[in-house]
């Protein structure tokens, strides 16, 4: 059997290299390694399964921005701190009035749909390194991604209805 890209890269050892945190934000981090070839974003609330907030969506946009242009950069990878890749959007907790808010004028869906297309036009590789489950707008971004290197079964995979817009008409 071949080794696939995926699972080549997925066997690195964890990213131990410098890291700067995003724009206003600690919950998507960003780190390097093998002299900056590597880049690697980790979406970073494990205590709420790596949902989604309407500042992780801007800064993973801003990370895939500065990122393409950055010619040092050869593949992007995509993961989870803890034991959930992403459970999509979080839409409670102490995030459910800026959700709300975000929401009622279309804002979320508008920042989303910039994420998905950012990750569609992303000009390198982007490896999905799946920790654990990847559920509504998690398997949104994993399925955008170049290839998927699953460290779970299939069975942690949820489809997300937010993705029709980018299939063929």
């Amino acid at each position: 059997p071949t080794l696939s890209l995926s699972l080549a890269v997925a066997l690195l050892p964890p990213m131990a290299s410098h890291s700067s945190p995003p724009p206003s934000s600690s919950e998507v981090l960003l780190s390097f390694s093998h002299g900056r070839k590597v880049a690697t974003l980790t979406l970073n609330r494990p205590s709420r399964a790596n949902a989604l907030t309407p500042v992780m969506l801007t800064s993973i946009i801003h990370h895939l921005t500065t990122l393409k242009d950055d010619s040092a950069v050869r593949v992007l990878v995509l993961t989870g701190n803890g034991k959930y890749f992403c459970t999509g959007m979080d839409l409670g907790g102490s995030n459910q009035a800026e959700m709300r808010a975000k929401m009622a004028d279309g804002g979320v869906a508008d920042e989303a749909l910039q994420l998905y297309e950012s990750l569609k036009s992303f000009p390198k590789p982007v490896i999905a390194r799946l920790n654990g489950s990847a559920m509504g707008g998690g398997f949104g971004i994993s399925s955008l991604s170049t290839c998927f290197s699953l460290a779970y079964s299939l069975p942690h995979l949820h489809t997300c209805c937010s993705l029709t817009h980018l299939l063929p008409h």
